[in-house]
């Protein structure tokens, strides 16, 4: 099977009357294609989880998860809080607490994670699978300046520093001074000027695969969309494949190829994003729909200013 190169190779889905008015509000169609969820052969996934279970001391909290991801597809894991989504996500990479016990199969190009040593764990984060996690301010260490973290971040992954091209992500991502950035210390950054350099950090390298755990939650509507439209271009240009957690099914139906809605621990219903908003069929799917939160478009005249 082909993977779209570009993300005009979507096509907009109509969607549903629960969705068409949220949907119309975004700074661009909802771009799916649905034939690629459809057509995607399992074997050849970029990502495959089989009967992933994950339990805290006997404590089950995910039962018998299974998906694939093909390369360049986008998929959005959505559902109430306490779902089990961020944990599904924080298991893929092993950066559950110790007291986790995981089963089943996590298969990352062919290699089963939960084999792996953490050695080998750590060549996968970030040069093949970059994530962007909430609460970006744990990410960072408070004694160093953001742009030596950066640079570290080069170093430990073996790659060339480019300060022009980060300086040039970062305009992209609306900061209007990168440079008064990169010289000042995570305390002196507001939570959402944090958790734009965290995607800036997980964007650099243009991994295979990137796992966002509500990447725009603390993010203006303006900085949102930008941010949004980064993460369209990385996978439109770059073919990097995204699986994205979120609350926000307007913004899943608006980003995403397919939809995995969990409830309780489990996956009530998976398919293409046109499927699940257009015909679902879980009642909780069909209550999430009702009560989906809004995806507004960017006036792009008042930018997120670089301050604290």
């Amino acid at each position: 099977m082909t993977t779209s190169s570009s993300q005009s190779s979507k096509h907009a889905v109509t969607p549903s009357s629960a969705l068409n008015t949220l949907l119309q509000q975004s700074h661009q169609p909802a771009l799916h294609n649905s034939e690629r969820f459809n057509e995607k052969a399992f074997e050849d996934a970029l990502l495959r989880l089989h009967n992933v279970n994950i339990s805290y001391e006997g404590h089950h909290v995910v039962y018998d998860v299974s998906f694939s991801i093909m390369p360049g597809e986008i998929v959005g894991i959505v559902g109430e809080s306490g779902a089990g989504k961020s944990t599904v996500l924080h298991s893929i990479v092993q950066l559950l607490a110790h007291q986790a016990t995981t089963t089943g199969a996590i298969y990352f190009q062919g290699n089963n994670l939960l084999e792996l040593t953490e050695e080998n764990m750590q060549h996968v984060r970030g040069n093949n699978i970059a994530t962007i996690f909430q609460n970006p301010g744990q990410r960072f260490d408070p004694l160093m300046k953001m742009g030596a973290q950066i640079e570290e971040l080069y170093h430990v992954h073996a790659k060339p520093y480019n300060h022009d091209a980060l300086i040039a992500l970062m305009k992209r991502m609306h900061f209007s001074n990168p440079q008064r950035v990169l010289q000042s210390y995570p305390h002196e950054l507001s939570g959402g000027m944090l958790q734009r350099v965290a995607i800036v950090m997980g964007c650099i390298f243009e991994p295979k695969l990137l796992l966002a755990d509500e990447p725009t939650s603390v993010l203006d509507t303006t900085t949102q969309s930008a941010i949004v439209d980064e993460l369209l271009e990385l996978n439109a240009t770059r073919n990097t494949a995204i699986l994205m957690v979120t609350h926000n099914i307007a913004l899943a139906g608006h980003m995403c190829d397919s939809l995995i809605v969990m409830d309780s621990g489990h996956i009530i219903e998976q398919g293409s994003s046109k499927s699940v908003l257009e015909h679902p069929q879980n009642e909780r799917t069909r209550e999430l729909l009702a009560s989906v939160p809004r995806f507004k478009s960017a006036t792009r005249t008042q930018p997120q200013s670089d301050t604290c």
